[in-house]
């Protein structure tokens, strides 16, 4: 449904590479392309270069790498504001450290 009258071309998301694949409106044509990408080596190819290239264009990794590094260290930077302020890990970690209590006291009972 979302990737209804776009065409095979025309999908780019902001880039110039073009989906590696194709876009259909029915479980038919879905079927019968899958199975022509399939048997056509060339065919085949050409979409995954396609691919990759969107793939390249959308992720670069240096782009998001940095943004990842920066995320990493702002959370290593600010670990005890962020423990403190996660309500629902404390809670989570408190129910934890509770059951295992419980369970032990039960192991002990029964022996």
């Amino acid at each position: 449904e979302g990737m209804r009258d776009m065409s095979n071309a025309g999908v780019t998301s902001g880039t110039e590479a073009s989906w590696g694949g194709r876009i259909v409106m029915n479980e038919d044509d879905f079927v019968s392309n899958a199975v022509s990408m399939y048997y056509d080596k060339t065919l085949w190819y050409e979409c995954q270069g396609q691919a990759r290239s969107l793939v390249n264009t959308l992720f670069d990794r240096n782009k998001n790498l940095s943004i990842v590094d920066h995320a990493i260290n702002d959370a290593l930077v600010n670990m005890d504001d962020r423990r403190r302020l996660d309500l629902v890990g404390s809670l989570l970690w408190h129910q934890n450290f509770r059951s295992t209590e419980y369970f032990s006291r039960w192991i002990e009972l029964k022996e």
